[in-house]
């Protein structure tokens, strides 16, 4: 399995301004990743290889899939909080992410986490000590912004994610056409001069791409469910995949962005999040079209809700 760390040149901003909304990340979601993955590759390859690339996605035969990035903190990676993980301890409850080893044994079905007696000794995001130092911290930026009309001003924020020395953001890649490895390297070496992310005007979403080629995920040997390390938009065939699981929704909407468009909204649609579980091993998801409606687009809009997978146990919530 493939790994690539971004390492942050400044700060990322995955979050939206706040005073309009609240909120910002503290990973990239799959499809953000996917998209700026292709701008990137249009500027390097232009539009017939990206053409013919998406054709590829559309027909159903990717040649690659990306993880969403998660954090990771010198040597420890971090993942995204299974939807069925019912912890009894209260510290492990606010647990939004959880460390490899962790994360393994919860997805060879080890019970021992989630009964911990010390949670401090567990690596999870937000630490269970004030001793452990979170690898990143959220900051507020001030803006100011001007109405044109009224010569008046407005003061508002956004938050930026900055990490400790040695942290920064990863994801997998599940490379299943070795001759795109070339290209899938080159793009992100690429993408990390032109940035990821809001803010990038601001200098903001600059990384240094390291690939991580040996990157080792133990899994259980007789799995019976799969755990999603990206978001996931089932397809048509999804229906049985679906039966059973615990999962959350998340609402995935924006602006085009692209050098031909930068004004039009894409359609709003609502995927399941990163750590949503799922018995079987059937998802796939599914490449789907949001191209505005009623508007005359430059190019077609598309946005990746094809599902990045990891073999697990399944477990039921017991009362």
């Amino acid at each position: 399995m493939l790994a690539c760390k971004l390492i942050p040149k400044t700060s990322f901003h995955f979050g939206v301004r706040e005073g309009w909304m609240e909120g910002t990340e503290i990973l990239l979601h799959s499809d953000t990743l996917f998209s700026a993955f292709l701008n990137s590759y249009l500027l390097l390859y232009g539009e017939e290889k990206l053409r013919l690339l998406i054709e590829k996605f559309l027909k159903g035969s990717p040649p690659f899939l990306f993880s969403s990035a998660f954090p990771f903190f010198g040597k420890e990676f971090f993942f995204p909080v299974p939807k069925n993980f019912f912890p009894r301890e209260k510290d492990l409850k606010k647990a939004r992410l959880i460390g490899k080893a962790e994360f393994e044994n919860w997805l060879g079905g080890k019970e021992g986490l989630m009964e911990a007696e010390k949670p401090e000794n567990l690596t999870i995001i937000p630490p269970a000590s004030e001793e452990q130092n979170s690898p990143f911290v959220v900051q507020k930026i001030p803006h100011v912004s001007l109405n044109y009309l009224h010569y008046s001003s407005q003061l508002f924020h956004s938050s930026n994610l900055f990490f400790r020395e040695g942290g920064g953001l990863f994801f997998l890649i599940d490379l299943k056409d070795p001759n795109f490895k070339a290209q899938v390297f080159g793009v992100f070496r690429f993408m990390g001069d032109e940035g990821i992310g809001g803010d990038r005007s601001s200098g903001c979403g600059g990384f240094k791409a390291e690939f991580v080629e040996n990157f080792q995920l133990d899994t259980p040997k007789n799995p019976d469910a799969v755990c999603l390390l990206s978001l996931c938009f089932p397809g048509e065939n999804d229906d049985q995949a679906l039966l059973n699981g615990y999962y959350d929704l998340i609402e995935r909407k924006g602006y085009v962005f692209s050098p031909f468009q930068k004004t039009l909204r894409k359609r709003s649609v609502r995927m399941f999040r990163e750590g949503s579980v799922f018995k079987g091993n059937a998802l796939k998801g599914t490449f789907l079209e949001v191209t505005p409606k009623g508007v005359k687009a430059p190019h077609s809009v598309f946005r990746n809700g094809l599902a990045f997978t990891v073999p697990c146990v399944w477990r039921e919530y017991e009362s």
